[in-house]
Order: structure tokens, then C-alpha cells, then sequence
């Protein structure tokens, strides 16, 4: 290292964890910002987020009745993820993200402008006009979440790692994963989630339980299976630590995330229920004893020329080998967290098909569970990766062909 560069990270060691939040965060939020989605509508799921939160931000209502053909089947799944309760339209997603989105469309409602068919700004081919609303609210969510998860993600490893390789992990984590290709670009879940999660783990690390039980709860009020995240990490830390007085608190408020998912779904759905508008399909696969289907579907979303997780992003398999004997130096905290984004990456895998649909970039599925795993991947490439000089060309190697694969696709 040239004297310039010790000099550096000397100063960047020394800025306080404010400011590191901001270095970290700032060229990540710049470039999310600049690639988000603002003015088209890309997939049914983004487009049912957008459309609920204009309803409650404008309208305090759930109820979407302007998009009443959109429920019925043929356009639901293909124009919006919009079904039809009891002759009311809603929204058949949680109501986490649209929370987010809400307060600005609360305070800029803007109009609904029709999109014909075969509109360029559409995503789809059917022969119906549908009324959108702004886009850029849910854009400025998306990109905005998104890059505070990635940051935080460097703040909670910095005292493990160094602030060098915690500010390097952050780009690579922010420009070589789906927290570009998708969580960024347009009004998916996935951003508002991502951010729970990290903010989560970053309280668990400064052992403030009951603040961290609430983040999760908010991302289980967003992804209800982030439940799996929580409750691996509060598993984990009490079995190192000898005492269950944390889990309990961190559990406390997870579930109280849970409980206004069951809620919400009662008013909005008029059912007691953690799926809400999603099919019962899933119960039926998570019982399902078909282990071929399972297996292929784990190795499709590793490997899938156009969804897999490791075709996107392989340094992710290399981070992954190395972490288990870096679990053994990492905070209990990190160590669960990352535990629990594996398990639920696996029971995702098995409740729904890999995939995730279209209209975006690489996978999506996989992105809460790398989040809970990214500040245990960032010590293992401390401790394992740049330790060896094979393993760090390779990790470089596959860095550099993540990054670039994403610019190209993006820019």
C-alpha cells in the first residue's frame, strides 16, 4: 500500500460512523437515482405498489376501484397484481412498501394520466387503457431504500473490518447485486424490505434489541417471510451468548409487525391470514413432498442463465464458501442474520418458483436474503478472500464481470 493510500484510510478510519454512513452512502444513492425507473411502468408488481400508494396517499383508502376491470382474470397477473374482494379492488400485496410511498403522494397527488395500448411507457400487450398515476414517488422510494440498505450494510461491519474494506464492500454490494438491477430501479418491495433488514441487524450489533425487533417487523409488514430472518438471528444469539433476554425482545417487536400483517389482511382481505391476496399455492408447495421439483428449482435460481443468483452475481458463491469459518470471528448478530437469509432464500425457493416474473433485471427473489447475509460476507472476505491471492483475483474477476454485466444492462 503507497503512502497515499495508508494516508487515506488512516483519515477514513478516523471520520466518525455519521459521516462514513454518508461516504458510503452518497455515491451509491447518486448512481440509483440517476437509473431508477421514473417515467415507465415496468412489471405488474411495481404498477399495483404505485397505484395503492396514490390511493392511500391521496385518498386514504386501500380500495382501488378505479381499476376495477384490472381485477377481473385475464388482466390480473398480466396489467397489475390488483384482485377483486367481495366487488372491491385491492392491492394483493402487504402494505409495507406503499406505507413508504404514501406520505408523498399524500403531498404530491399529481393526476391520472390514461396509458393506451401499446403506450411505450407500458409493459404490457392487452387492449385496455390504464389510468397511472406519477411515478416518480415510488421511483425516489425505491432508489432511495435501496441505497440505505447497501450503506448500512458497511456501517454495521465497519468496526469488524476496517472502514477500507467496509466502503469497498459497500460499492460492490450496491453496484454488483440486485440491489441495482432491481431493488433500486423500480417500485418493487424489495428496497423498503432490504432497509428493515439492515437497519435491523446494524441495531442488533449495537445491542439495542427491542428497536431492532421492530425493524424486522416492519420488513415482515413488507415481506411477511422475512419473519425466517429475525427469528434465525434471535435463535443464534442466544445460544452463543448463554441467555434469551434478547430474543425475547427482538422478538416482541417482530411480531408485532406480524400481528399488523394479520390485521391489515382482515380489513383488506376480510380474512384472518398471514398470505392476504397471495394464492394458496404456496401452502401447497411448502407441504409438497416433490423433492426433484425443489432441487431443480434451487438450482435454476442459482444458475439460471437469465434469473440464477450465481450467474448474476458469482462472487456471491465465493463469499458463501468462505463465510462459515469467518462465522467463527463475526458478532452473533451477523452470524444469524446471515444464517437466517439463507434459510429464507431456501424456503422461498420452495414455497414459490424461482423465478419471480419479469420486467427487471437478474433474480429478485434472493435480494432480503442478501441482505440479512451481507455484513457476515463482507467479514469473510476480510478474513478468508483477500488473505489468499488466488482467491482474491478470482473474487476481483467476478466483481468486475458482476459490476459490468449490470452497468451494461442498465445504462
Amino acid at each position: 500500500m503507497t503512502v497515499t493510500a495508508t494516508r487515506v484510510v488512516g483519515r477514513l478510519d478516523r471520520v466518525s460512523s455519521g459521516r462514513f454512513f454518508l461516504i458510503a452512502l452518497a455515491p451509491v444513492l447518486i448512481v440509483y437515482l440517476l437509473t431508477t425507473t421514473w417515467t415507465k411502468v415496468t412489471s405488474p408488481d411495481p404498477f399495483t405498489n404505485t397505484v395503492a400508494a396514490w390511493k392511500l396517499g391521496s385518498a386514504r383508502s386501500i380500495e382501488l376501484d378505479e381499476y376495477e376491470p384490472l381485477g377481473n382474470p385475464g388482466y390480473s397477473g398480466i396489467i397489475s397484481w390488483i384482485v377483486d374482494i367481495d366487488g372491491h379492488n385491492v392491492s394483493k400485496y402487504p402494505p409495507g412498501a406503499v406505507l413508504l410511498a404514501a406520505p408523498l403522494y399524500a403531498l404530491f397527488p399529481g393526476e391520472l394520466e390514461t396509458y393506451p395500448p401499446r403506450d411505450p411507457r407500458r409493459w404490457d400487450g392487452s387492449l385496455v387503457a390504464v389510468p397511472v398515476p406519477p411515478l416518480w414517488q415510488g421511483a425516489l422510494v425505491a432508489a432511495t431504500t435501496a441505497a440505505l440498505a447497501v450503506a448500512l450494510a458497511g456501517l454495521t461491519v465497519r468496526s469488524f473490518v476496517g472502514s477500507a474494506t467496509a466502503l469497498l464492500g459497500t460499492f460492490v454490494y450496491g453496484f454488483g447485486t440486485g440491489a441495482w438491477g432491481v431493488a433500486s430501479h423500480d417500485f418493487w418491495p424489495h428496497g423498503p424490505a432490504m432497509l428493515w433488514i439492515a437497519l435491523g441487524i446494524w441495531l442488533l450489533t449495537t445491542e439495542r434489541e427491542w428497536p431492532a425487533g421492530l425493524a424486522f417487523g416492519a420488513a415482515v409488514l413488507t415481506r411477511p417471510l422475512t419473519i425466517v430472518i429475525p427469528a434465525t438471528a434471535g435463535a443464534v444469539i442466544a445460544l452463543r451468548r448463554g441467555r434469551w433476554r434478547p430474543a425475547r425482545r427482538l422478538a416482541i417487536g417482530t411480531a408485532a409487525g406480524l400481528a399488523a400483517v394479520i390485521t391489515f389482511n382482515v380489513v383488506a382481505f376480510g380474512r384472518l391470514s398471514v398470505l392476504g391476496g397471495y394464492e394458496s399455492d404456496f401452502i401447497g408447495r411448502g407441504w409438497s413432498t416433490d423433492v426433484g421439483w425443489y432441487l431443480a428449482n434451487v438450482l435454476r435460481g442459482l444458475f439460471d442463465l437469465g434469473r440464477g443468483l450465481f450467474v448474476w452475481s458469482p462472487f456471491l458463491l465465493l463469499v458463501l464458501i468462505a463465510a462459515p469459518k469467518a462465522a467463527r470471528r463475526a458478532s452473533s448478530p451477523v452470524v444469524g442474520a446471515a444464517l437466517g437469509g439463507v434459510v429464507y432464500i431456501l424456503v422461498l425457493w420452495k414455497l414459490n418458483r424461482f423465478g419471480g416474473g419479469g420486467g427487471f433485471i437478474g433474480y429478485r427473489y434472493p435480494l432480503e436474503g442478501i441482505a440479512a447475509a451481507a455484513p457476515l460476507f463482507l467479514v469473510a472476505f476480510k478474513e478468508q478472500i483477500a488473505t489468499h491471492r488466488v482467491w482474491a483475483r478470482v473474487f476481483l474477476l467476478t466483481v468486475v464481470y458482476s459490476i459490468v454485466g449490470y452497468t451494461a444492462a442498465l445504462l
